[in-house]
Protein backbone atom coordinates (compact mmCIF):
# COMPACT_ATOMS: atom_id res chain seq x y z
CA UNK A 1 0.00 0.00 0.00
CA UNK A 2 1.13 3.65 -0.88
CA UNK A 3 -0.18 7.12 0.09
CA UNK A 4 -0.76 8.78 -3.18
CA UNK A 5 -3.72 11.24 -1.45
CA UNK A 6 -2.90 13.00 1.60
CA UNK A 7 -6.37 13.85 2.35
CA UNK A 8 -7.73 10.00 2.53
CA UNK A 9 -6.54 8.73 5.40
CA UNK A 10 -8.24 5.59 5.17
CA UNK A 11 -8.08 2.94 2.72
CA UNK A 12 -8.88 -0.90 2.17
CA UNK A 13 -12.10 -3.25 2.38
CA UNK A 14 -11.24 -4.87 5.89
CA UNK A 15 -10.48 -3.65 9.01
CA UNK A 16 -7.50 -5.28 8.63
CA UNK A 17 -6.33 -3.11 5.52
CA UNK A 18 -7.80 0.05 6.91
CA UNK A 19 -5.95 -0.15 9.88
CA UNK A 20 -2.50 -0.90 7.57
CA UNK A 21 -3.26 2.11 5.29
CA UNK A 22 -3.49 4.58 8.40
CA UNK A 23 -0.49 3.48 9.91
CA UNK A 24 1.14 3.91 6.80
CA UNK A 25 -0.90 7.25 6.42
CA UNK A 26 0.36 8.45 9.70
CA UNK A 27 4.07 7.74 9.21
CA UNK A 28 3.71 9.90 5.68
CA UNK A 29 2.48 12.47 7.65
CA UNK A 30 4.50 12.50 10.40
CA UNK A 31 7.80 12.45 7.70
CA UNK A 32 6.77 16.03 6.16
CA UNK A 33 6.46 17.35 9.37
CA UNK A 34 9.31 20.08 10.51
CA UNK A 35 12.12 18.95 13.33
CA UNK A 36 10.88 19.72 16.92
CA UNK A 37 13.13 22.60 18.22
CA UNK A 38 14.56 22.00 22.64
CA UNK A 39 16.34 23.92 24.74
CA UNK A 40 19.04 21.58 26.58
CA UNK A 41 20.52 22.77 29.85
CA UNK A 42 22.97 21.49 32.13
CA UNK A 43 24.03 23.09 35.69
CA UNK A 44 27.09 21.51 37.45
CA UNK A 45 27.53 22.67 40.57
CA UNK A 46 30.89 21.33 42.54
CA UNK A 47 31.33 21.92 46.71
CA UNK A 48 35.17 20.52 46.95
CA UNK A 49 37.79 18.58 45.87
CA UNK A 50 36.60 15.13 47.98
CA UNK A 51 32.73 15.54 46.86
CA UNK A 52 32.23 15.04 43.23
CA UNK A 53 30.37 17.40 41.44
CA UNK A 54 26.55 17.16 40.94
CA UNK A 55 24.95 17.42 37.84
CA UNK A 56 21.11 18.10 36.90
CA UNK A 57 20.01 18.44 33.54
CA UNK A 58 16.46 19.97 31.96
CA UNK A 59 14.97 20.15 28.77
CA UNK A 60 12.10 22.52 26.97
CA UNK A 61 10.37 22.36 24.03
CA UNK A 62 10.64 25.42 22.05
CA UNK A 63 8.76 24.14 18.60
CA UNK A 64 7.31 21.04 18.81
CA UNK A 65 7.52 20.25 15.47
CA UNK A 66 3.81 20.16 14.29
Amino acid sequence: MRVTDISKEYAGGSDDLKKLYHLIWERVVASQMADANTLRTRITAGVGKDVPDFHANGSRVLFDGC
